[in-house]
């Protein structure tokens, strides 16, 4: 299906978070008909898409969708009013009213085109009483045009109305590692990296290197990248895994094919209060860096080393040319991995 918001529907789980207001009961199926159940007694479907490729919105569950959805958007306006709020809770309310206030104005769309429906379709049966072929013709295109239009803002409401997953809000870490292969491995590493970075580029999206380890004759052993921006998670979450490239490498004399691999993982960037590190459990090592950078490697410790003693798990930062940006990367890196 071409609909996005069918897409987006085929991952979708119950959820008690997001956009979905006081009632909870929302809940999608993986069927073909894409069932969507609001809160009713007699559990309804609030959307189908049982024949064509086209949503099929009931009307009346959206219009009680859309008086909930309006409560609950006047409740949270008037609770941003309250000067007793603290920072956190200002901005979770902001975020939700930007969210409810588009589909609000989805909703009011809507109405209108519904209307504008209504009195298309009395023009259409006055024309065909009277005879009017050409008005008549003319009242039929305009109607196929606001039934498309109201189609479209259908699909977008639900876009709008099935809650995001915590992933695709929030921003990334992307390790690539070379693997089988040899010096040919550490130059297909490179090259994805790459990839990776000018598609960030292309998205307009923050990509900032974290770690990077150079292989002695090109490519790369190591690296990742701190990735920011809209929908990153979204497009970046089906990434991990390992990748492979068939061709003849540049050291290859004789022309053969070889097999080369590589591995990518993606992994979603916590906040300090998501993962909270004991100092106690982390061990702590600096040395000095290797690579470009002039005396300044070669005298100073700047290069930090970090292990998570109760997992075993250890990162390491060479990037910055100061120890406590290395450190804070490092910590980045190791939140992201214990999250």
């Amino acid at each position: 299906l071409h609909s996005s918001a069918y897409q987006s529907s085929r991952t979708l789980h119950r959820s008690s978070v997001g956009l979905i207001p006081s009632h909870r009961g929302i809940e999608a199926s993986l069927s073909r008909t894409c069932y969507l159940f609001a809160s009713t007694p007699d559990r309804r479907p609030f959307a189908t898409l049982p024949e064509k490729d086209s949503l099929a919105v009931d009307p009346k569950l959206l219009l009680k969708y859309f008086q909930v959805v309006a409560k609950e958007l006047k409740d949270m306006e008037a609770e941003l009013l309250r000067r007793s709020l603290d920072a956190k809770r200002t901005k979770e309310l902001n975020e939700k009213v930007a969210r409810l206030s588009g589909v609000v104005r989805l909703f009011q769309k809507v109405n209108e085109l519904r209307k504008e429906v209504d009195g298309l379709k009395d023009l259409e049966k006055d024309f065909a009483k009277t005879g009017d072929s050409e008005m008549l013709s003319m009242a039929l295109d305009d109607l196929k045009k606001c039934e498309a239009e109201m189609q479209d803002l259908y699909e977008q409401i639900l876009e709008h109305i099935v809650p995001p997953d915590p992933v695709d809000l929030s921003e990334v870490v992307l390790e690539v590692t070379a693997g089988v292969g040899g010096q040919e491995a550490m130059l297909f590493t490179g090259d994805i990296l790459q990839m990776y970075m000018r598609y960030c580029k292309w998205k307009g999206w923050n990509c900032t290197p974290l770690d990077y380890e150079a292989a002695d004759q090109g490519g790369i052993r190591h690296a990742s990248l701190s990735i920011g921006g809209k929908d990153v998670g979204k497009y970046l979450k089906f990434e991990s895994g390992v990748h492979r490239v068939q061709r003849v490498p540049a050291t290859e004399r004789s022309g053969r094919i070889h097999t080369s691999t590589m591995a990518v993982a993606v992994m979603p960037m916590p906040s300090e209060v998501d993962v909270a590190l004991n100092p106690k459990d982390l061990v702590m090592k600096t040395k000095r860096a290797s690579g470009p950078g002039g005396q300044h490697v070669n005298t100073t410790e700047s290069a930090v080393q970090i292990q998570h003693v109760p997992t075993g798990i250890m990162v390491e930062s060479a990037q910055e040319r100061s120890q406590l940006m290395n450190k804070e990367i490092a910590l980045k890196i190791l939140r992201a991995k214990l999250y």
